[in-house]
């Protein structure tokens, strides 16, 4: 999306043009985040039947945690009682390099499908409040 040498293309071009719709949208998330996180709704790719995928989506997230990654340490500790229950419904949709389930193999039974096809839900609710838990820094900064 960027010109050579990273540098934004000029204006009117198609560059510049893509960049200030990521702005746009990521502005638009920003705002409804922080005027009414209650109607926050990821947006999901789904099948033809109507089936959710999420797993691009988190993948995303992912991808975005990682330029940070020392950074995400308390929400990456799941065993915090304050905020380790905020990532697990994102990460339960990422792999690894390899392919494997980020957090390990899902039961083979049919709750832990349910729950795996579900999980998207939690998504929703969890991103205000990741959201919440970086105001207080994004404030100093």
């Amino acid at each position: 999306m960027l010109g050579p040498h990273g540098r934004l293309g000029a204006e009117g071009s198609e560059q510049a043009a893509a960049v200030m719709a990521i702005v746009a949208r990521f502005n638009a998330i920003s705002e409804g985040l922080a005027t009414a996180p209650e109607h926050y709704a990821p947006i999901f790719e789904r099948t033809d039947d109507g089936n959710v995928l999420a797993q691009p989506w988190c993948m995303g997230f992912l991808a975005a945690m990682q330029l940070r990654y020392a950074a995400w340490a308390t929400l990456r500790d799941l065993t915090r009682m304050d905020y380790g229950g905020l990532l697990p419904p994102i990460l339960l949709h990422c792999t690894d390099r390899a392919g494997r389930p980020l957090l390990g193999p899902v039961r083979p039974d049919p709750e832990a499908e349910t729950l795996l096809r579900n999980a998207y839900h939690a998504i929703a609710i969890v991103v205000p409040a990741i959201r919440e838990f970086w105001m207080p820094q994004r404030a100093q900064e």
